[in-house]
């Protein structure tokens, strides 16, 4: 099994891109099983632009799991949520 785990959105502030473009590239890669771990809306790395805000967290989830019942059986897709501060 071919996955990754540790992709970020354009909501934690450092990467680039639509979500359905990462999981189209996933696909077309072969890649069997993906996850979107985006930081936690934490106060010092959101005033920062390095983690998503709190309004943002329900879009989040929404949005994974609404990839994830479109592309199955295709691609597995989880929701993950990376918690570090530093």
């Amino acid at each position: 099994m071919i996955s990754d785990y540790h992709i970020h959105t354009s909501l934690c502030g450092h990467a680039e891109g639509e979500m359905r473009a990462y999981v189209e590239q996933t696909l077309a890669a072969g890649v069997t099983e993906m996850g979107f771990a985006d930081h936690l809306p934490l106060l010092l790395r959101w005033e920062t632009g390095l983690s998503m805000t709190p309004d943002d967290m329900g879009d989040y989830v929404a949005a994974v799991q609404s990839l994830t019942r479109e592309y199955a059986p295709d691609l597995r897709i989880v929701l993950g949520i990376r918690g570090r501060l530093f």
